[in-house]
Parts: C-alpha cells; structure tokens; sequence
C-alpha cells in the first residue's frame, strides 16, 4: 500500500467514524444533518489544498497540524 493510498484511506475512516458519531447522537434529523453538511464542509476544505503525493509524511503531518490549529 502506498502512503498515498493510506492517506486515503485515514481521511476516509475518520469521516465513516464522525458520521457514526452524528448517527448515535441524541439530535433531532434536522440537526443531525447540518451538522454533517457542516463536518464534511470542514473536512473538505482542510483536505482540499494539500497536494499529498508531491509531500513527505512530515510535510503532509506539518501541513495538517497547521490547518486543524487554525
């Protein structure tokens, strides 16, 4: 597996994990999925810029630590 594919598959996984989170959460559906519109639209932008197969792992680690602590 390449560190590209695992990437993939960690920004996956992480977004299955808050989407079951939300499901279990004792909010009404309306609430529920603005939230979900909300995380997604967070997840996307974080995501969106970072060009990982040109990166190391520390440059992507350092490129994800910056936008999380914005």
């Amino acid at each position: 597996m390449t560190r590209g594919q695992a990437i993939t598959i960690g920004v996956f996984s992480f977004l299955a994990g808050v989407a079951v989170g939300f499901l279990f959460a004792p909010k009404s559906g309306r609430e529920l999925r603005k939230d979900l519109r909300e995380k997604l639209e967070e997840a996307t932008d974080l995501y969106s810029n970072i060009n990982f197969s040109s990166l190391t792992e520390a440059e992507v680690e350092r490129e994800l630590t910056q936008k999380t602590s914005r």
